[in-house]
């Protein structure tokens, strides 16, 4: 590990300002040599639209223009393509050709996106390729050209869309990079025409303007059924057409299931003041540019929970959003959380405040129509959740993996909202989270308090409060929990299981043992516990979960946990409620403990993940990231990473331009991108960029991702070099680095393949056995490699368990050395879950045992992995009744 150098600040100063005024330099450098040519569009004509909202508040502007066979040659450059009375093909046996368009200006002052729609003719083998950039000050500075992905959804006049390109800015110009290509010679593609729509719906309410539509789900926190929360009307966010739909006559269809989608949108305001900026302009994408008539999706919901009315007419009306449409629901969560098509946009965790007002919107659907949202039913034909995402009906990564990872929460709350068991008792309330101290080192005691009072704000006690402690680095994870002793409204209570460092979150929950006084509440808050992971001890006699009695008495457990050289106990005390005992009962369940492989220092890290990592000889490629973590204002940063080329040898991330080069992260996409290079020769990446504006990177982000070809067996070292890191204001952060390794083994695995639980997205810890006895663990993806003879068998806690036999398809892989080797791709397949007592088959036996830890934190009965044995691991084991084991159903790959 590299330690950090001493930082002295007039010399980062001066570094920092010469990176920042060299990648100025190279930038006016890189205009002035490469974009000088760029001449203005010409003869274009624009049509479009004014439209205003019925109380002159808001407004959409639209104006489009089209290139075609008339004015292609006219406003372009072309490279091995001809401009024919149909459009753009490629020259006579010609089998590549690009088309290079002039700087097309934008017609508005202001312009808040741009929209690509084409007509092309593609014949089998050939390709179309649509790239374009961006520019804000008349050309004499360009973005990097991005791909144009194509949107799934139907489109105006049979033509083919890309999604909305966010620019936001004034004086904005795009410029466009078509590229055809065959297969054959003499068999072209024929792009016939191209429509730019430049749209500005910058214009509107604010959200102090709209704050008393804003949906304040606690509101309703003592409502069962659920009341439908309050909703930002048409109007009151500022659409041209109000609450009607004048293009486009509302049908409808009884709701039989709930849709999720994400708007793929930018994760802040800018360029708007309000989010309300957002459901105008996608509003405007869907009913002007797409031709749709009205906004696609039912309800949108904001970042700050706000719920929007989305497509005119009310309850049960059919949007447009998954290809069949008629029977669901559709709710847009406004922003990017995973998956998005568009590079630029970055990719957003969604906020808890957004999750709510979602899990209230639909826990109201589902409580109108006596759905069930925990079951999956018939959808036009689909098997899917009644509660799902856009990517269970169609093709399309919607919501993203952030959102979509979070369905079975989403579910769980709607079906507990719905939950009117409490007999219409008033909900208690969580007042105050206290910890003695605002941040911990590894090792200490965090000690809580937590205030709970009545629905009318008096001190509540006799409550059995517990607390459910989640460590959220993303290399581990700790889940454990804990009680509280009641001081009548204070509950107290402490957790010393802080042996790594990292954010512990804590989510409390109080309810009523006699079930008659008050519904129960929750509340969550988090801590940080810094410094070097704690070494584990050989062996761990005492539960790490304590509770102190008021009366001065220390809690005797009731079992001890047997001592073991690599498991350290975690432990589960269920405490007094309104009359403390000294012996609460203390459950204790072994879980591993990981052994830390380096110290991680605090305080800004450039760092390369993972810091070591094994790759056969005969692997196709392994994969290492340079991250950034624990920053604050980060814009420009440069880099060297150097390797051994004679162990490995990076792999193009870009085979198209000259050198080689890495892959950057898309958080770069609207920045300046410096020096991305490899020295193949040398064994040297380096890599110099910065955001632009006031962009500013904070907390942790991915850099570089970069994939590497084994090349001969031995060892590597990662090592950063020339490190520097600048903020916004040209000054250097003081930082430190932390270096990786990978060793190339001359061993090949003799079987490679994909193992899935059903139900979770964390597929690790898989034991994969071979004949002799031999293991290996699969990682998160659930892919694995292992040496030996078949058969090899496959085997997780709660689940069937898979099996692979000798006949097997086999590879070759060719190693740069000549040697070749065999390995068996076995594909992917997919352990059932519900097989809790391990005996190979799913029945009632299995079923029994599930309904009796129901509630609690087994972790073998907690099939999908939520930390609560609940309805839905039931409804799992249930659907999979009678299947047995192994299970040897593999899919190629």
């Amino acid at each position: 590990m590299k330690l950090p150098i001493p930082f002295k600040p007039a010399i980062w100063l001066t570094t920092a300002f010469l990176l920042v005024a060299a990648i100025v330099a190279l930038t006016r450098a890189s205009n002035s040599a490469a974009y000088q040519a760029v001449a203005p569009a010409t003869h274009l004509n624009f049509t479009g639209v004014a439209q205003s909202s019925p109380d002159g508040q808001a407004s959409v502007i639209s104006q489009e223009t089209t290139l075609n066979a008339a004015n292609l040659a006219d406003n372009g450059q072309l490279d091995g393509l001809v401009v024919t009375s149909g459009g753009l093909s490629l020259a006579a046996t010609g089998t590549h050709g690009t088309y290079t368009s002039g700087m097309i200006n934008s017609p508005l002052a202001f312009t808040t996106d741009i929209v690509p729609l084409w007509a092309v003719e593609l014949p089998e083998g050939t390709t179309l390729r649509l790239e374009t950039r961006l520019s804000f000050d008349q050309g004499g500075s360009w973005s990097e050209w991005l791909n144009t992905p194509e949107a799934f959804y139907p489109v105006r006049d049979n033509l083919h869309s890309g999604y909305l390109i966010w620019a936001g800015q004034a004086e904005t110009a795009l410029q466009v990079r078509i590229t055809l290509e065959s297969n054959v010679p003499g068999l072209s593609p024929e792009f016939s025409e191209l429509t730019l729509a430049f749209s500005d719906t910058s214009q509107g309410p604010s959200d102090g303007e709209i704050a008393g539509q804003m949906a304040r789900v606690s509101s309703a926190d003592d409502v069962c059924p659920v009341e439908k929360p309050a909703v930002v009307s048409r109007t009151e966010w500022g659409c041209p057409d109000g609450q009607a739909s004048p293009y486009r006559s509302p049908q409808y269809a009884p709701v039989t299931h709930i849709i999720l989608h994400q708007t793929e949108t930018p994760n802040n305001t800018y360029p708007y003041q309000d989010w309300a900026g957002w459901v105008r302009s996608v509003w405007n994408y869907h009913a002007n540019v797409l031709r749709w008539g009205d906004v696609g999706y039912n309800y949108l919901i904001d970042p700050n929970g706000v719920i929007y009315e989305g497509r005119a007419g009310g309850d049960d009306v059919i949007g447009i959003h998954d290809t069949y449409n008629s029977g669901s629901m559709a709710i847009g969560f406004i922003g990017c959380y995973g998956n998005c098509d568009d590079p630029r946009l970055t990719t957003a965790e969604p906020s808890q405040a957004m999750l709510d007002s979602a899990a209230y919107l639909m826990a109201w659907k589902v409580g109108q129509k006596e759905l069930d949202p925990l079951i999956s039913t018939d959808y036009h034909g689909h098997n899917i959740p009644v509660i799902a995402g856009g990517r269970d009906v169609t093709w399309t990564s919607s919501p993203g993996d952030n959102i979509y990872n979070k369905l079975p929460y989403l579910r769980e709350q709607v079906a507990e909202k719905n939950d009117c068991s409490s007999n219409g008792l008033p909900a208690c309330q969580i007042t105050g989270v206290i910890f003695d101290q605002e941040s911990y080192q590894t090792g200490d005691t965090i000690n809580v308090t937590v205030r709970l009072a009545d629905h009318l704000g008096n001190p509540l006690s006799g409550a059995q409060v517990t607390a459910d402690v989640t460590r959220t680095d993303p290399e581990t994870q700790a889940a454990t929990g804990f009680g509280f002793v009641d001081r009548v409204g204070e509950y107290d209570g402490s957790y010393s299981d802080t042996d790594l460092p990292g954010l512990y979150a804590f989510k409390f929950s109080a309810s009523d043992p006699t079930n008659e006084r008050f519904a129960a509440c929750m509340a969550s808050d988090s801590v940080l516990v810094e410094g070097d992971a704690v070494a584990t001890p050989t062996a761990t006699t005492t539960p790490t979960a304590t509770a102190t009695d008021p009366n001065g008495d220390t809690p005797t457990p009731t079992a001890t946990p047997t001592e073991t050289p690599t498991e350290t106990p975690t432990a589960t005390a269920t405490l007094p409620t309104d009359t403390p005992t000294s012996t609460p009962t203390v459950t204790s369940t072994p879980t591993d403990t990981p052994t830390p492989t380096a110290t991680v220092p605090a305080g800004p890290i450039l760092l390369v993940a993972p810091s070591s990592q094994v790759l056969p000889i005969c692997s196709a490629q392994g994969t290492t990231t340079v991250d950034v973590e624990d920053v604050s204002n980060l814009q420009a940063l440069q880099l060297d990473l150097v390797y051994d080329p004679n162990v490995v040898q990076v792999i193009d991330a870009d085979p198209g331009r000259d050198g080689v080069q890495v892959t950057v992260n898309s958080i770069f996409s609207g920045g300046f991108i410096a020096r991305n290079e490899v020295n193949t020769t040398t064994g040297r990446i380096t890599f110099a960029a910065t955001l632009l504006g006031s962009g500013s990177i904070n907390g942790a982000q991915n850099i570089l991702t970069i994939d590497w070809k084994p090349q001969a067996a031995g060892t590597t070292a990662l090592e950063l070099e020339n490190v520097i890191l600048a903020n916004g204001q040209g000054q250097a952060i003081a930082s430190s680095s932390l270096d990786g390794a990978i060793e190339v083994s001359d061993s090949c695995a003799s079987a490679t393949g994909q193992l899935h639980l059903q139900g979770r997205s964390d597929h690790s810890g898989i034991v994969v056995t071979n004949a002799d006895g031999g293991q290996v663990e699969t990682q998160t993806d659930g892919s694995f490699s292992i040496s030996g003879e078949p058969p090899f068998t496959f085997t997780y806690p709660g689940y069937l368990s898979g099996q692979a036999d000798g006949a097997l398809p086999v590879e070759v892989n060719q190693a740069e050395n000549g040697e070749s080797f065999q390995v068996s791709q076995l594909g992917t397949i997919t352990l059932l879950a519900g097989d809790v007592n391990e005996d190979n088959i799913i029945n009632i036996l299995d079923l029994s045992l599930i309904a009796q830890r129901y509630r609690s934190d087994d972790p073998v009965a907690d099939l999908n992995d939520n930390g609560v044995v609940d309805l839905f691991d039931l409804v799992t084991a249930a659907g999979n009744y009678d299947q047995q084991g192994p299970i040897t159903n593999w899919n190629s790959e």
